[in-house]
């Protein structure tokens, strides 16, 4: 069985922990054609200082010893919110502790008013485009992009990512429950 979870916004004393479950989860990408570039680095501590104080950082923690493993960072896009960063540190993985957090975030959103939440992952990796697709997530063609769809590829591009493995993503949060 495994330990209790809270899922949580995070707290100044989690910014911290977060570079190192990051890297933790990286470690999930060892053999794969990504895992050169997925390892490379983490999100800076100051995109993780600016989600905490816009109030788009959530953790997963572990109830009996306090402790985050796993954490989403989302980036506000007006009416639509972009999930820049989910990681569950490799030795929590295949507990549902992602699917929790995903699903607790995708509610949150959707209580605050956001429309849509995108996400730009690789397409060729079991666990991310077929993981967040079950969450009812679907491509975005480059046509639907938006303004920031197109930076956010840019970016990538820019940050010497391999953009033709990965895919943007998106799901509507219209009527999306935690339970569902």
């Amino acid at each position: 069985m495994t330990s209790p979870v809270l899922i949580e916004l995070a707290r100044q004393e989690d910014i911290r922990l977060l570079p190192d479950i990051e890297q933790a989860a990286s470690l999930l990408f060892s053999g794969t054609a990504h895992e050169a570039e997925v390892q490379a680095g983490t999100l800076p501590v100051f995109v993780l200082e600016a989600c905490r104080a816009n109030g788009l950082l959530w953790v997963a923690r572990l109830k009996e010893i306090d402790q985050a493993v796993g954490f989403a960072a989302v980036l506000d896009h007006g009416e639509t919110a972009h999930l820049h960063e989910m990681s569950v540190d490799a030795a929590c993985t295949r507990k549902g502790i992602g699917s929790r957090l995903l699903r607790h975030v995708l509610h949150a959103l959707a209580q605050r008013g956001y429309h849509a939440v995108t996400l730009s992952t690789y397409r060729d990796v079991p666990w991310n485009a077929r993981f967040y697709a079950r969450f009812g997530f679907r491509l975005s063609p480059p046509e639907a992009w938006s303004d920031a769809l197109m930076a956010i590829r840019q970016k990538e591009e820019r940050e010497g990512l391999d953009t033709c493995a990965r895919v943007l993503m998106e799901i509507p949060l219209s009527g999306f429950s935690e339970e569902g």
